[in-house]
C-alpha cells in the first residue's frame, strides 16, 4: 500500500503482522463451469507471466504469477473467516 498510495498510509504503523497467507484463490463455481472455458481461463492465469501484457497486469497486482497448488495453502484464510463468523 505504501508503494501504491503512500498518502493513505502515512501516519500509520504496523501493530501486528500475520503469518504469510496465500493470495485469495481464483475459483469457478462448478454449476456454471463450462469445461472448455474453465480450461482456457486456467491456462490464461497460469501463462500470464510468459506474456508481456500478462506480466504488466501481474506487476500492477504485485504478483509474480499464478500456480496451481494444494487447498491447504488457504487454511490460514479459512481459519480467519471461521473466527470472524463466530464473533
Amino acid at each position: 500500500m505504501a508503494e501504491i498510495e503512500p498518502g493513505l498510509v502515512e501516519g500509520t504503523r504496523v501493530l501486528k503482522m500475520s503469518e504469510q497467507l496465500g493470495f485469495p484463490p481464483v475459483v469457478v463455481n462448478p454449476a456454471f463451469a463450462d469445461e472448455g472455458k474453465t480450461r482456457a481461463l486456467r491456462e490464461a492465469f497460469l501463462s500470464m507471466a510468459a506474456d508481456p501484457t500478462g506480466r504488466a497486469l501481474l506487476a500492477e497486482l504485485r504478483l509474480d504469477g499464478f500456480v496451481e497448488t494444494e487447498d491447504s495453502l488457504f487454511d490460514g484464510i479459512a481459519t480467519r473467516v471461521a473466527q470472524l463468523r463466530h464473533r
